[in-house]
């Protein structure tokens, strides 16, 4: 939601989505948007048009259309109250005495609140104590987390290719495959570093698709 009037420069639209490619695996692609499809003085649900920027080895076969809904609300009147805040001064200033009078009460009641205050304090001590628990605990999550390196040189290749991995699971798996996802070549047990022997593969482009059941990640691999 947007308020009138905002313009499409201020509008928060995704920079990148993620696709799902017919060979299972996804891929984050780049997007860029229609700035004529939106009106920033229409107070309406609209309807925002976009492209994907895909990489040579995507096609959008499906021609899926990219579209994302901006709501514009109605823009928000000013109070026009003036007259009724002078009408009612006078109002304030005949109750300034009964206020005076009552200051005393507010006076004697000051000290309930100040004993209340300490109570305050304590529970924001125990408050602080349990964010630095959560603090800790979350720090504790990011550094059990690792992330998988997957890297293949030379490329283009002819006939050896080294695959270089980091930090992969037990049944990580790595496949070639041509763009329409038929698979050529399959490794089940991966190393560190691993020899592939591609010199059967016709020349072309191929995509290389590690899967650890965790992390997917791909390669483009150019064979001359």
């Amino acid at each position: 939601e947007v308020t009138f009037g905002t313009e499409f420069s201020a509008l928060a639209l995704p920079e990148m989505v993620s696709v799902e490619l017919s060979n299972g695996s996804s891929e984050e692609v780049e997007v860029s948007w229609d700035e004529a499809s939106y009106d920033p003085e229409e107070v309406a649900d609209q309807i925002v048009t976009g492209e994907f920027v895909l990489p040579e080895f995507i096609v959008n076969s499906n021609s899926i259309d990219l579209t994302i809904t901006v709501s514009v609300l109605e823009e928000e009147e000013d109070d026009d109250d003036g007259g009724d805040e002078d009408g009612d001064s006078g109002d304030e200033d005949g109750d300034s005495g009964d206020e005076d009078g009552d200051s005393g009460d507010e006076d004697a009641d000051a000290g309930d609140e100040d004993g209340d205050s300490g109570d305050e304090d304590g529970d924001s001590g125990d408050e602080d104590g349990d964010s630095g628990d959560e603090e800790e605990e979350t720090v504790t999550s990011i550094a059990d987390s690792k992330l998988v390196e997957f890297n293949i040189h030379p490329n283009p290749a002819s006939n050896m290719l080294t695959i270089s991995l980091s930090n992969i699971e037990a049944g990580a798996s790595l496949s070639v495959m041509d763009l329409s996802g038929r698979e050529f070549l399959r490794v089940e047990k991966l190393e560190d570093k691993h020899q592939l022997d591609i010199s059967n593969l016709k020349e072309g482009v191929y995509i290389m698709l590690f899967n650890d059941g965790t992390n997917q990640k791909t390669q483009r691999l150019i064979k001359r």
